[in-house]
């Protein structure tokens, strides 16, 4: 598992090197200087506000998705959320996710499995979400073939988690039958750890028995992606883009797309291209569309590292400590739930 995760890092590494040599090749930094220059100051402010939007809305959605009763405050699952988009930021393998099951852990005494299965729902229901646009926008706008496929392929990988979550949490009683009836199975330590950490798993997975936290998750979602659509509304005016509002909408679909593709940390790159390919359907030119990449993605990336450190600050975790849970992450995984 080491090696696979070494030669992840080596593959994001290299396609983030790819995506910074076309740049540099290709692009007319003149022009896209000059794009800055023409920015308005006063939307970045509202795009601002409308991303720190996002960000609330996608934590009190995390929070519902928690299967526990000791669920942590809002305000202490905000800053565990935003530490977990630092790591991402800043870490190698984009490590987040299971910083985040691990701090419920530590912090809040919440298992791991209940941990990992709230962030693989919020995971189903950003799919959800994602294929949602791309479709709506592909009634509206050519697709580009890359982000068409990209955006096919992750709705079939949508269709079959959601299945597979159904299933197991349908069926949860075919675990232990299955330990039942095949004991010599489960002799190993490993096996054992699977078929308990799959049933703790499944119990995780209750927001499908609770119409009032199901409905509640659902509104989030539909919060927090309208308002970063807006967020990206707002810029596209801002660097006066001569594309249409359903622009913004592909540039969501586009850069979310490029964030299943492994990179360096922050996506630093690849969204960038994505952004760029993205606007291309609209004939922007390739340095005022860079222009407007590159400052969305320091906006975002600026405000998660930003406001990640502060919430590590608040939570006493500091950088080392961080990266040491990082680190810690294959141990994790392997230890009981």
């Amino acid at each position: 598992m080491t090696c696979g995760l070494a030669s992840l890092r080596m593959i994001g590494i290299a396609v983030t090197l790819g995506c910074v040599a076309l740049a540099a090749y290709a692009v007319d930094w003149r022009e896209t200087m000059e794009a800055f220059s023409q920015v308005e100051p006063k939307p970045l402010v509202l795009a601002f506000l409308c991303l720190l939007g996002t960000l609330v809305f996608f934590a009190l959605r995390w929070r519902q998705l928690i299967a526990a009763e000791n669920r942590p405050s809002p305000t202490r699952v905000f800053n565990f959320l935003m530490i977990g988009y630092l790591a991402n930021a800043i870490l190698p393998a984009r490590p987040g996710d299971i910083i985040r099951a691990v701090l419920l852990r530590q912090i809040s005494g919440i298992s791991f499995s209940i941990g990992m299965a709230s962030i693989v729902l919020e995971r189903l229901f950003d799919v959800l979400a994602l294929c949602t646009l791309g479709i709506t926008t592909s009634f509206l706008a050519q697709l580009p073939p890359l982000l068409a496929t990209g955006l096919y392929s992750l709705a079939a990988a949508g269709l079959a988690l959601f299945s597979m979550l159904a299933l197991l949490g349908w069926r949860r009683d075919l675990i232990g039958w299955t330990v039942l009836r095949y004991p010599t199975m489960f002799r190993h330590t490993a096996t054992r750890f699977v078929a308990e950490w799959l049933d703790r798993f499944a119990s995780a997975i209750s927001l499908f028995n609770s119409p009032a936290r199901l409905f509640a998750s659902i509104i989030f979602t539909c919060l927090g992606w309208a308002t970063l659509t807006t967020t990206v509304m707002i810029l596209v005016n801002a660097f006066h883009l001569p594309a249409p509002p359903v622009a913004a909408l592909l540039v969501v679909v586009a850069i979310s797309l490029g964030a299943t593709v492994p990179s360096s940390p922050g996506s630093l790159g690849v969204y960038h291209f994505m952004a760029v390919l993205a606007l291309s359907v609209w004939n922007v030119e390739t340095p005022v569309a860079l222009a407007f990449a590159i400052g969305s993605h320091a906006l975002a990336i600026g405000m998660h590292i930003t406001l990640g450190l502060a919430a590590a600050w608040y939570e006493g975790i500091g950088i080392l400590g961080l990266t040491r849970i990082a680190r810690s992450d294959i141990t994790v995984t392997t230890q009981r739930p």
